[in-house]
């Protein structure tokens, strides 16, 4: 998983996730790492409402209100 420190323009990224929520990937979800599993959870809420706008703070605000991934 992508389990590297975050850069300024990943967010970009996200607008590709639609075409990346394999079976192996939602497996990421249960990465040890609890900064790469929280990456996988939220790409895959992009994955699954692709309707909602992704700006550079959807990522930091996502995790903003998780309480565990610290």
């Amino acid at each position: 998983m992508a389990a590297r420190p975050g850069r300024f323009k990943d967010w970009r990224y996200t607008g590709l996730v639609h075409h990346v929520p394999t079976d192996a990937f939602r497996l990421s979800v249960h990465d040890p790492d609890p900064l790469a599993s929280a990456r996988a959870r939220f790409l895959l809420q992009v994955a699954d409402h692709p309707g909602r706008p992704l700006t550079r703070t959807t990522w930091p605000r996502w995790l903003a209100i998780r309480t565990d991934v610290r």
